[in-house]
């Protein structure tokens, strides 16, 4: 599938790769393409840095909610960060069965802390984020631009671990009403709670406990929300763009979570090789040496080293594209400077989507 395929008739495009290759700044270039042709884009980050307020110029001003940066048009380029805590509450709010629950579970220290502070949280309310935008009738694309590779692995498989831990008798056990504090324990469950307190002592266990049981008739709209995301990034709707230097030991992260996507039955739609080294000229580096000799011998010579690294880069790329038969592949060349605002972006944005 082309990118301009993909940015015309998909709901979602995820951003992946390591740290380090331009990806948030990617996330936005194809932010900007969608606008440039009709769309109504939104890019999320949900990486905790703030790249990609620092990327298109707006630092203070991105945060849960989302934000118009530019319109084009009938097109429009949106923005947004996620903050985890709060809509792990607004999801507390949409669920509970009155505000008694929502009050018990928000004040809750073991709440408070899970949904604050604990990665894995971050990755299921990453996914239930996506879910609320791509839902969301202000925007028909939704591109998100993920963590660097492993924790953007995490990310896709959260929602399922979710539901499946929802699904879990154990968990039916730990919110049943006869686990009040450390005292009425089932007999099943009392190594397991006894270990635990132990470990994380008898205060956090109550705390935890008791959130549990606030938490007890929520499981429902939960699970179903994270089957809905899962379902969402499998689906015919979303495409997987990994973003990638040419550079063995990005290439090589890069197979790693292509080989992560496979084992989650996802497939890899566009390779954007950004920051290749640039050409200037057709001439090979053999045969730029051969002119060493000559009066601008060291011009020579120092083209023939950039040719040199082009055709590597170039060589490295070939390689791990034969992995992914079924990607096709976009180079966007290396930048003399940090993109820092909207302007770089747009030049971004022009790359990509050149003939």
């Amino acid at each position: 599938m082309s990118l301009e395929q993909i940015l015309r008739t998909q709901s979602v495009v995820v951003c992946c790769g390591t740290g380090g290759v331009g990806k948030t700044s990617i996330a936005a270039a194809l932010a900007l393409s969608a606008a440039q042709i009709g769309r109504r884009a939104i890019v999320i980050t949900i990486d905790p840095a703030r790249r990609l307020a620092d990327a298109i110029g707006l630092r203070d001003e991105i945060g849960n909610e989302p934000v118009l940066v530019k319109q084009i048009g009938r097109g429009q380029m949106w923005a947004t960060m996620l903050d985890v805590g709060e809509t792990f509450d607004s999801l507390v709010t949409q669920f509970a069965s009155d505000a008694e629950q929502v009050t018990e579970i928000l004040n809750n220290t073991f709440y408070r802390n899970v949904s604050r502070s604990l990665s894995g949280t971050r990755d299921y309310i990453a996914a239930e984020r996506l879910l609320a935008l791509q839902g969301d009738d202000r925007f028909d694309l939704v591109i998100v631009d993920t963590p660097p590779t492993r924790s953007a692995l995490a990310f896709v498989e959260a929602p399922e671990r979710l539901a499946r831990f929802l699904e879990h008798r154990l968990f039916r056990l730990l919110i049943s009403p006869t686990l009040t504090g450390m005292k009425l324990i089932s007999t099943a469950l009392q190594p397991v709670v006894r270990t635990a307190g132990k470990i994380v002592g008898a205060a956090a266990l109550d705390d935890a406990i008791a959130f549990l049981q606030a938490f007890a008739g929520m499981e429902d709209g939960f699970r179903q929300r994270a089957r809905q995301s899962a379902t969402l990034l499998r689906g015919s709707v979303t495409s997987f763009v990994l973003v990638a230097s040419a550079r063995s030991d990005t290439l090589e992260e890069a197979s790693y979570f292509a080989d992560g996507l496979q084992r989650n039955n996802i497939a890899i739609d566009l390779v954007i090789a950004n920051r290749m080294p640039p050409r200037f000229g057709d001439t090979a580096a053999e045969v730029a040496l051969t002119h060493v000799q000559d009066p601008d011998g060291d011009l020579w010579r120092n083209l023939a080293q950039l040719h040199s690294e082009a055709e590597q880069a170039d060589a490295q790329l070939a390689q791990f594209m034969l992995g992914l038969t079924s990607a096709s592949c976009i180079r966007v060349a290396e930048r003399s400077a940090d993109i820092i605002d909207l302007d770089g972006i747009t030049d971004i944005a022009a790359s990509l989507l050149a003939p």
